[in-house]
């Protein structure tokens, strides 16, 4: 999760109260509990500069509505975070060393990048998209639209990639929460992509290029 300073505080109490809720929804331990072995292991990071990472929620089996509810009571009392520049490369790399040092073995490997920037610190975000999907890992994006209009068509080209990636675009604050947990079961559900729109889903997913 992006909190550096182009964020308001009320972007980032949004942000994490939204995946929050998202992880704790009926949604997504529906969509958790279709999954092929009933389970994910989820971890939360925050990253602004290239030198500043960090990892607010450690990682977490969430199986049951108890795991869900503690990793959301985790992320909701974690520290403020202190704003800086916006190293989306650097948040990538610190979740491939992260998915590295995990104590579970996966089948698949996904990082989440959600923010409301393009990468203005460190390497090139593509640069660190590539060696992520080398490394096995899919970069998955959440892109905010509330401060740079065409972000989007950044992240599409130099964020997201790997085996089945996608992007649900949040259009704005009202659409935010909504757009995580479209997000989430998807992710969980294994089945990024066009498609029918559900209802109770704000925002679309797309692919790159698309």
């Amino acid at each position: 999760m992006d909190v550096s300073g182009s964020l308001s505080d009320e972007r980032l109490t949004l942000q994490r109260s939204g995946h929050a809720r998202a992880v704790a929804s009926d949604a997504f331990l529906d969509a958790v509990a279709s999954g092929f072995h009933g389970r994910v292991a989820l971890a939360a990071i925050e990253w602004t500069d290239r030198e500043r990472q960090s990892l607010v929620v450690p990682w977490s089996v969430v199986e049951t509505g108890a795991d869900a509810r503690q990793f959301a009571t985790a992320l909701l009392r974690a520290s403020r975070p202190i704003p800086g520049y916006t190293s989306i490369s650097g948040g990538i790399d610190f979740a491939v060393a992260l998915l590295d040092r995990a104590p579970y073995a996966a089948m698949r490997r996904v990082i989440d990048v959600s923010g409301n920037g393009p990468n203005n610190d460190g390497r090139l975000a593509s640069e660190a998209r590539d060696d992520a999907v080398a490394a096995g890992a899919t970069v998955n994006g959440l892109p905010m639209l509330d401060v740079v209009s065409d972000l989007a068509g950044y992240f599409a080209q130099n964020v997201i990639g790997g085996p089945g990636a996608f992007m649900v675009v949040a259009q704005d604050a009202g659409s935010f929460e909504r757009a995580i947990l479209r997000k989430l079961v998807l992710e969980v559900a294994h089945v990024p992509g066009e498609g029918p729109r559900d209802p109770i889903f704000a925002g679309s997913p797309m692919r790159p290029g698309s």
